[in-house]
């Protein structure tokens, strides 16, 4: 307990798991001092262990390192990790391409490529599924110039998610 208040006060930044002979109960204290505390309490795990669960504990904490959190994604709508790719809609019968689907990409600085799939249930869950529609419509904005430029005039579509498009003032936003 020493250890996690001095790590607390230090402001250290680091994971912590915890482990002792003692008993459950005490770990569970122990772990919810930590939490108290506001360290990252990663795992805790009972003496004697075996091999399988540390491997377990260990790649759990891996696996959740490596998923990107609310703070994450607000970060990289703010400073424009996020960014669009372009589809084409191509017309069956002449084959040519008549518009677009804007889809979202994250690059994170450090994850790499963060799917969709991931982050778009995530911007859902945390609330920040406008902002993000916002980036994307700006960054369409943006693409609709440069095809302006070009004297090309093809639509682009995007996905809004369905909490949004029944939210009235949203949808005038959007309009604007």
């Amino acid at each position: 307990i020493d250890l996690l208040r001095e790590l607390a006060t230090i402001l250290a930044r680091t994971e912590v798991f915890l482990t002792s002979g003692v008993g459950g109960r005490v770990l569970d204290t122990v772990r919810r001092i930590g939490e108290e505390l506001q360290l990252h309490v990663r795992g805790v795990i009972a003496k004697p262990f075996r091999l399988a669960e540390v491997t377990a504990l260990l790649t759990q904490a891996r696996r959740e390192a490596e998923e990107p959190t609310a703070a994450d994604l607000a970060q990289a709508i703010a400073e424009g990790e996020i960014s669009i790719v372009l589809q084409p809609i191509v017309e069956t019968e002449t084959r040519r391409p008549t518009g677009f689907e804007a889809l979202a990409r994250w690059r994170h600085p450090q994850l790499g490529a963060i799917s969709p799939a991931a982050f778009v249930p995530l911007a859902e869950a945390s609330g920040q599924t406008q902002a993000l529609t916002l980036l994307v419509v700006r960054q369409v904005k943006e693409a609709m110039r440069f095809f302006q430029t070009r004297s090309l005039s093809p639509w682009i579509s995007i996905n809004v998610s369905g909490q949004d498009i029944s939210d009235a003032a949203f949808c005038r936003q959007l309009s604007e």
